[in-house]
């Protein structure tokens, strides 16, 4: 609760020999109060489009990158952004081909910060925080479960353009990003900080079986004091 915090200072009296006298403190006003997780269940294989030419046996799968995208009221006042509004169906496809590259703003890429996108991932030097090296499917990992932490949405939790988006570079056999819905977390306060996906392969499911999918609740009463 500490990292990142502010602080303000507090002031209390207290009696002192007969006397009331002000003591003055130093409190710490944490950042990360409002920072989600988002804890990732991976299937044995995933990201097996590529290999359809394969014996199904031997679909094993390619590095699956993933992008956690948090979008604040102000990015959608940009015109650049109007894509990533929550209503406009992005898929991930459009994500990875205009994602921000830390670059001067150029009216192609979005608009965002990089410290606003946080990221599964074999590349150097993105733009976004990397938090792990891209998944790999659970027999190769060796784990079924990944969590990302600390996922800082600072204020505006409830508010109806506030998202949240996680975005899988699912690749087909010609090297393309699939164009796969993300996961939409909209608004974020409509959920609990700990946020879930579930990612995989279906047989006969489109975009070669490849999916993801939302595995966390909506609150049934909206907001509560700790969010």
């Amino acid at each position: 609760m500490r990292k990142h915090g502010k602080t303000h200072i507090q002031v209390a009296r207290r009696r002192v020999g007969g006397a009331t006298v002000a003591v003055i403190g130093l409190a710490v006003l944490s950042g990360g109060c409002r920072a989600r997780t988002l804890t990732i269940t991976q299937e044995d294989h995933i990201n097996t489009a590529m290999h359809e030419h394969r014996a199904r046996e031997k679909q094993t799968g390619d590095p699956l990158e993933l992008n956690v995208v948090c979008v604040f009221t102000g990015d959608l006042e940009k015109p650049e952004n109007a894509r990533l509004q929550p209503d406009e169906g992005i898929t991930a496809k459009e994500w990875f081909e205009f994602r921000p590259t830390g670059a001067p703003p150029d009216g192609r890429h979005f608009n965002l910060p990089c410290n606003q996108i946080y990221m599964l991932t074999n590349e150097e030097s993105p733009c976004g925080k990397v938090k792990g090296p891209a998944l790999r499917g659970a027999l190769e990992d060796g784990f079924s479960e990944k969590t990302i932490r600390d996922i800082s949405f600072r204020k505006r939790l409830h508010h109806r353009r506030s998202v949240i988006y996680v975005f899988p570079k699912f690749i087909d056999k010609n090297g393309e990003v699939l164009p796969v819905p993300p996961v939409k977390y909209h608004p974020p306060g409509a959920y609990t900080r700990n946020l879930a996906v579930k990612i995989g392969v279906r047989a006969g499911g489109p975009h070669g079986g490849q999916y993801i999918e939302n595995q966390a609740r909506r609150r049934l009463h909206g907001r509560t004091k700790e969010e």
